[in-house]
């Protein structure tokens, strides 16, 4: 079989994947997402971007809850999620290309399931998101993915975002 209609073949359940999990927060979840923009006020005034730095990572925290905003919007939430989600597993294909010539993009779905999971929490603001999406490519632009580090990646990611959201 060819190398294209292999890659056919994965990205067709990839992409049902998407358009089924933009269909779950467009249609089933999207007063929860609007509950998250009443968690987060973001203003962009000189003052109260300098308390961003204050917490931990906050480039995610200032791009999470500059998108945040936009929830109001109906059908914002879900395209914006829906999005993020797909660059987060974008990055991670990237990763594991190299590493399992066997489907990377269906096995890009395994993390990229977890933080869906994690976003339908209300408490768990979509800076955890974004700071996934930031990291899954600062990492895919190193040239250096190995097995090892891909591992050593994704263990220290959960560990940083469980605590990061108890």
């Amino acid at each position: 079989m060819s190398l294209r209609a292999d890659r056919n073949r994965s990205i067709l359940p990839v992409t049902l994947c998407f358009v089924a999990l933009w269909a779950f927060f467009q249609f089933a979840f999207p007063y929860h997402l609007a509950l998250k923009e009443r968690y987060v006020l973001f203003l962009s005034d000189a003052t109260w971007l300098s308390t961003y730095f204050q917490k931990p990572a906050p480039l995610s925290y200032i791009t999470g809850d500059w998108l945040t905003q936009f929830f109001l919007i109906p059908g914002a939430a879900a395209l914006l999620v829906t999005a993020l989600l797909f660059l987060f597993w974008d990055g991670i294909r990237f990763i594991l290309k190299p590493l399992w010539s066997k489907h990377p993009a269906l096995w890009a779905l395994l993390p990229t399931a977890v933080l869906a999971f994690l976003i339908l929490f209300p408490e768990v603001p979509l800076a955890v998101l974004t700071g996934a999406c930031f990291f899954a490519w600062l990492f895919a632009a190193a040239a250096w993915a190995t097995a090892a580090s891909y591992l050593a990646l994704v263990s220290s990611y959960f560990w940083a975002e469980m605590t990061f959201c108890s």
